[in-house]
């Protein structure tokens, strides 16, 4: 459930463009599926010149065995482009409007709702968390996890080391930690919070699925809400009302809502007492209880307004104010990469400029990014779980293909530019031969050779 950078592999859907028709089959209790991939096709309508942008999504999709997938688009605060594309079920095919599992793009909105309740007064990013003058005191803590604050948990560096002792939320599973119950989250914090921390609290950044979801407990004790009726009075300002935790069993879901696929056939122990095995997009982990940092549903519109609102673009309401948004974006102080790092629940990039989310679960892979540098917002939102995680490179290289939406980038004086493919296996330099700054834009031809990432280096003439 975290985010992930560009891969050495994200070139091989274009090295195999037309992927095979191979039938990938999973099954659901006693009935048996299959999704043919190979027929992922736009199912709204489009114009010629996004042809090219469909054609990468959907050979994107059917290399990853992928059935279906959410899209929308804006540019400056207004809507660029949306689709959906391949199949939802039987008969059913997936639409922008479609709802989807967002993963942990959940951890935007739980870190814009604690930003809010500081906002308000109501909270500081300096409280403790745990022990008797803490805001979460019906725990027992004591050592380390005394020390825990707010910023903290927004940050991942709360002390808590998933490559170290594996990720909390999912202990359930393990042999173990059998005798913890999946459904009691408070069971859980309780439970890691007698043991001793993998590091010191705000020394580092470790990514904590558990860190949100004690976030979502603390939105709850703070604002006597619950953490759904928090978030919806939250995104009012918006007019979104479609972002909601989302349900476990299949038989239960919004009815606006996708189906999901598991492209492996495995299945897992139930969380559900009266079942035995099931496959693991519905059962394996109890939605209902994640949705501080996992377990939101919504749709794609809804997620490219929600960044919008955080880039305060014109025409979208601000929920929050610039100089929280700053603190958001951040750097942290233990943080050494001057491009990239994990603010308050984002992913940052571009020293800044850009950020997003990505999220992974069980039948779903999705992604929303902020472009700074272009002023595009997107949110692509799948319906299985895409071996390839590199989802914002994908919609990168697409919209490069689009000739009335060019990619610029500046140039300075007296130098030139050298492009570089995100495999570091094609290069192409240009040198400028003008007097002042200029504008270079790279023809949709030597986009479409370079693929997905360009890294930009200023060398000699």
């Amino acid at each position: 459930m975290d985010a992930t950078e560009v891969g050495s592999k994200s070139q091989a859907f274009l090295e195999n463009a037309f992927w095979d028709t191979t039938t990938c089959w999973a099954t659901y209790c006693d009935h048996t599926y299959s999704i043919a991939s190979a027929c992922v096709v736009p199912n709204e309508p489009s114009p010629a010149y996004m042809r090219s942008f469909d054609d990468v999504i959907c050979d994107f999709l059917r290399e990853q065995g992928v059935p279906g997938a959410s899209l929308y688009v804006s540019l400056n605060g207004r809507p660029f482009y949306q689709q959906g594309y391949g199949t939802s079920q039987a008969g059913e095919g997936v639409l922008s409007s479609s709802l989807m599992r967002i993963a942990s793009i959940s951890k935007v909105v739980t870190a814009m709702a604690v930003l809010k309740l500081c906002q308000e007064r109501k909270l500081e990013l300096t409280a403790q968390v745990f022990g008797n003058s803490g805001i979460l005191s019906g725990f027992s803590a004591c050592g380390g996890s005394l020390h825990i604050t707010i910023e903290d948990l927004l940050r991942h560096s709360a002390g808590w080391d998933r490559e170290q002792v594996g990720d909390h939320v999912f202990w359930y599973q393990e042999e173990g930690h059998a005798h913890l119950d999946p459904w009691d989250a408070r069971q859980l914090v309780q439970y890691v919070l007698r043991r001793d921390l993998d590091f010191t609290p705000g020394s580092k950044h470790a990514y904590s699925n558990l860190g949100y979801l004690v976030l979502g407990m603390v939105i709850e004790a703070v604002s006597g809400m619950t953490y759904q009726e928090y978030v919806n009075a939250m995104l009012e300002v918006l007019d979104i009302n479609d972002v909601i935790v989302g349900n476990t069993r299949q038989q239960v879901v919004h009815y606006e809502e996708v189906k999901y696929y598991n492209i492996d056939s495995k299945v897992q122990k139930s969380v559900f007492q009266d079942e035995g095995l099931v496959v693991p997009q519905y059962g394996s982990y109890p939605i209902e209880t994640t949705g501080a940092y996992g377990g939101l549903v919504t749709c794609a519109r809804s997620l490219v307004r929600i960044l919008e609102s955080l880039a305060r673009v014109s025409g979208v309401p601000p929920i929050l104010p610039p100089e929280v948004v700053q603190q958001m974006l951040a750097k942290p102080g233990y943080e050494t990469d001057e491009f990239a790092w994990y603010g308050y629940g984002l992913s940052v990039e571009d020293c800044g400029k850009s950020y997003g989310h990505t999220g992974t679960m069980e039948g779903t892979s999705s992604t929303a990014c902020h472009h700074g540098p272009s002023g595009l917002t997107w949110a692509l939102l799948l319906n299985a779980w895409s071996k390839d995680m590199d989802l914002d490179g994908v919609v990168k290289y697409a919209l490069s293909t689009v000739e009335r939406l060019p990619l610029w980038h500046g140039v300075h004086v007296g130098r030139g530019l050298q492009v570089l493919s995100a495999d570091m296996r094609q290069c192409c330099t240009y040198f400028s031969s003008v007097s002042n700054d200029m504008e270079l834009c790279l023809a949709n031809e030597v986009r479409r050779v370079l693929y997905k990432t360009f890294k930009y280096l200023d060398v000699e003439k």
